[in-house]
C-alpha cells in the first residue's frame, strides 16, 4: 500500500490510507446515531456507549487512531513536514508490526458499515 510513483514513491500515505478511513467511519456512525461530537476519539467513545455490543470494535478503532496519529506526528517531526507520508523502510520491525496492527480495526469497522448500510447493494453508476 505504498505510493508507486512520484515524489513520495515507496512511502505510505498514512493520512489517506489509514487515518481518514477511521475518521470517516466514526463520522458515518455518529451521524447514524445523531451524536453531537466533533473529534474522532470522542466519537468512538460515544459510539461505545451507543452500541455496547460493539465496544471492542470502537475501542480498537480509537486505539488504532491514536497510534496512527503518533506515527504521523513522529514522522512529521523527523522530516520537518506534515507527516502524511511514512517511509516504511525507516521503521524498525516493532514499529512496522504496530502500524500493521492498525489495519485490522480499519477493516473491521469498514465491514461493519458495509453490512449495516448494505453498501454492496448500492447500484454502481
Amino acid at each position: 500500500m505504498v505510493e508507486e510513483d512520484g515524489e513520495n514513491k515507496d512511502s505510505f500515505d498514512i493520512k489517506s490510507r489509514a487515518i481518514r478511513p477511521l475518521v470517516d467511519a466514526a463520522r458515518i456512525l455518529s451521524l447514524h446515531h445523531n451524536l453531537r461530537v466533533n473529534n474522532t476519539i470522542a466519537r468512538y467513545e460515544k459510539l461505545m456507549e451507543a452500541e455496547p455490543q460493539n465496544r471492542d470494535l470502537f475501542e480498537s478503532c480509537a486505539n488504532a487512531f491514536k497510534i496512527l496519529l503518533q506515527f504521523r506526528t513522529s514522522q512529521g517531526l523527523a522530516n520537518n513536514d506534515n507527516g502524511k507520508f511514512v517511509d516504511i523502510n525507516s521503521l524498525n520491525k516493532a514499529d512496522r508490526l504496530k502500524l500493521k496492527s492498525c489495519f485490522k480495526p480499519i477493516k473491521n469497522v469498514q465491514e461493519a458499515i458495509k453490512t449495516r448500510f448494505r453498501t454492496s447493494q448500492i447500484p454502481q453508476i
